[in-house]
């Protein structure tokens, strides 16, 4: 009889803590410098095919183990990797910045200026932000 109770006990414990390794992972993904969020964000639990999209307010839902990291992607933005210990995770993008210099940007693909023949427009900063 001892015996008995002594296995229940371990089995129920070990199924306790099976079920607790996975969580449903919430949060919100923001702009650093604005603090707006960010639409479209791309969540994925590294090592797995788990992949979510953030909504346009920024909000995000996954499933993921406990000792389980994402990897948080969108275009413009640098790509942060955060590990889960807690439900509850909102991660701050920080703005890529990178330098385009003599990059044409066409239909198809990218061209060096020297290469392309025809109009080129050149815009400013300001002309692209309105």
């Amino acid at each position: 009889m001892r015996r008995l109770m002594l296995l229940l006990c371990l089995v129920l414990t070990s199924a306790s803590w099976l079920m607790a390794q996975t969580a449903r992972v919430t949060g919100k993904v923001t702009d650093a410098s604005t603090g707006s969020p960010v639409d479209g964000a791309t969540i994925t639990v590294k090592g797995t095919n788990k992949t979510v999209a953030a909504s346009s307010a920024g909000v995000y839902a996954i499933s993921a183990d406990r000792n389980s990291v994402l990897v948080i992607t969108s275009s413009g933005y640098v790509t942060k990797e955060v590990p889960v210990t807690t439900d509850i995770v909102n991660i701050v993008l920080e703005v890529q910045s990178t330098q385009l210099t003599d990059v044409v940007v066409v239909g198809y693909g990218t061209q060096r200026r020297s290469s392309l023949t025809g109009a080129v427009s050149v815009l400013k900063n300001e002309d692209l932000t309105r």
